[in-house]
């Protein structure tokens, strides 16, 4: 990140006027993110002067140009503040950053340093609360990371955690090139496989099982998103038949418990259990739902609930010991909450970490059982 971003981000004058000096500023992205901080600038009677985004085929958003950054206009000064405002699993936040400096833009601030300047302002998204306070859990941060089995996985432990805390995407670690749920570099899982997908999406997992010739003898998906569950049938009406024996589908969210909940719908993978939710729907137990099934894989990708889900699973999971592929990025807590909580049940499990997405998004706790 550049000095004088940095700089101006450490001041103590009034934070906004800081940010932007007196040239107003450049939003860089037109997504959810560019949206908000459109707001909350606007709302300071900041001058916005347009939106950079070079994959998008917007010409306006929030009543402002949008331009690639090549067709900048030459009258707005490279000293205008840029704000990469990415929130985004699939993007390099440092190489934009770095192209955009190189183009010759003075002060370029990210959205992560947005969020650590103005914790107020903003709503928190998933591991992304400046709010959180790490101090207060440092005896379990310590216990979890001593829980990981290899080098690799403590030291991207230590990365994600300073990450985090300072906003600095220069700290952020790297994706790695494994395959999502299915590693190379760890154990492999007991094959054949009889898969539990929680948080199924579109099918995207099972296409992946598919493209690297994963054997499954049985499989059941779980995705309570209307949208997202049209799409898995499709899914399986053009992979699946005549190469999983057993295939089972439920529309419903995973849960401690049989109940019905408030859900955001139609947010793709961002969809999920939230009390400002735009509809109903049905959430299950795995205890309840899946009587006989004896799964050997269980992954949990369900924004959020994962704690709730692993309790509604734990008779399978003690009586099983099935392999864990358990989201951790949810939440600040969750890289060590659920390490710990499945510690405490003594099943005997070698834990390791992965990150399979850029910001830290995608990462995911491995469970292998000793």
């Amino acid at each position: 990140m550049g000095s004088k971003a940095k700089d101006l981000m450490m001041m103590d004058e009034n934070p906004f006027e800081l940010v932007t000096a007196a040239n107003g500023l450049v939003i860089y992205g037109t997504g959810a993110a560019g949206q908000e901080v459109h707001a909350v600038f606007s709302s300071q009677a900041i001058e916005v002067k347009g939106f950079v985004d070079d994959n998008t085929r917007k010409k306006e958003f929030c009543g402002l140009s949008v331009w690639a950054g090549s067709e900048v206009p030459a009258e707005i000064s490279r000293n205008t503040t840029v704000i990469i405002a990415i929130f985004n699993p699939h993007v390099d936040v440092c190489e934009i950053v770095s192209r955009i400096q190189n183009a010759g833009w003075s002060k370029v601030i990210t959205f992560l340093e947005i969020l650590h300047r103005f914790p107020t302002r903003f709503a928190a998204r998933w591991w992304a609360d400046p709010s959180y306070s790490y101090e207060a859990k440092t005896e379990e941060v310590e216990t979890a990371r001593r829980l990981l089995a290899d080098t690799l996985s403590r030291e991207l432990f230590d990365q994600v955690l300073q990450f985090r805390k300072s906003g600095d995407v220069r700290l952020a670690p790297l994706p790695t090139k494994q395959t999502q749920y299915f590693p190379e570099d760890l154990p492999q899982w007991k094959s054949p496989i009889r898969f539990v997908d929680c948080g199924a999406f579109d099918g995207d997992t099972i296409r992946s099982t598919m493209d690297n010739n994963i054997e499954l003898e049985a499989v059941a998906l779980f995705e309570p998103d209307a949208a997202n569950f049209v799409k898995i049938q499709q899914t399986l009406v053009d992979l699946v038949p005549n190469k999983i024996p057993h295939v089972y589908c439920w529309p419903c969210g995973v849960f401690s418990k049989t109940t019905q909940l408030s859900f955001s719908s139609g947010a793709g993978t961002g969809s999920g259990i939230s009390e400002e939710g735009n509809c109903v729907i049905q959430c299950v137990s795995l205890d309840e739902a899946l009587v006989g099934f004896s799964p050997t894989l269980v992954k949990m990708d369900i924004e959020g609930a994962e704690i709730e889900a692993l309790l509604g699973a734990k008779k399978i999971i003690r009586n099983g010991r099935p392999g864990l592929a358990i989201c951790v990025y949810h939440t600040p807590g969750h890289m060590w909450e659920i390490p710990l909580l499945l510690e405490s049940w003594k099943l005997n499990y070698k834990f390791f970490l992965r990150c399979h997405a850029y910001s830290t998004f995608d990462l995911v706790l491995y469970a292998f059982p000793v």
